[in-house]
C-alpha cells in the first residue's frame, strides 16, 4: 500500500516542479537602465532633479521589460522601469561615469546611479 502512495506521489511532485518554473515577473531587486553597458539603478524614493541641473540629451529607452525572464540586446539601451522612447540625459557636472537621468512619463527628471557593468 505504501509503494504504490509513493508511485503516485513522485509523478505529482515532478509535476508540480515542473508548474513552478520561473515565468519571470517585475521583482528585479532594482529598478534600472542600461546604457553603454552600464547598470544605473534608481533609488525607491526617487531622487528627482530640476531642469536646470539636466545637461544634454545620451539616448533613449529602446527595449522595456517587466520579466526577469526576458533576452536583452546588450547593444541596446533597455530598461525595467521606464518605457521605450524615454530620454537619458546627463547630469550638469555630474560625470556620466556617476549617474544619468531619465525623463519619465510625467515629465520628471529621475536620477539614476552607476552600479557597474551590466551583467558582472
Amino acid at each position: 500500500m505504501i509503494k504504490i502512495k509513493y508511485l503516485f506521489l513522485i509523478p505529482c511532485l515532478l509535476l508540480l516542479v515542473a508548474c513552478a518554473e520561473k515565468q519571470g515577473s517585475a521583482d528585479w531587486r532594482y529598478s534600472f537602465v542600461v546604457w553603454e553597458g552600464k547598470m544605473y539603478t534608481f533609488n525607491n524614493p526617487t531622487e528627482t532633479l530640476e531642469a536646470n541641473e539636466i545637461g544634454k540629451e545620451i539616448g533613449n529607452v529602446e527595449q522595456y521589460s517587466d520579466n526577469e525572464a526576458a533576452n536583452f540586446n546588450s547593444a541596446k539601451i533597455f530598461s525595467n522601469r521606464f518605457k521605450e522612447g524615454s530620454k537619458l540625459f546627463e547630469i550638469n557636472e555630474l560625470s556620466s561615469d556617476l549617474s544619468i537621468a531619465v525623463k519619465d512619463y510625467d515629465g520628471l527628471f529621475i536620477k539614476g546611479n552607476y552600479e557597474g557593468k551590466y551583467g558582472k
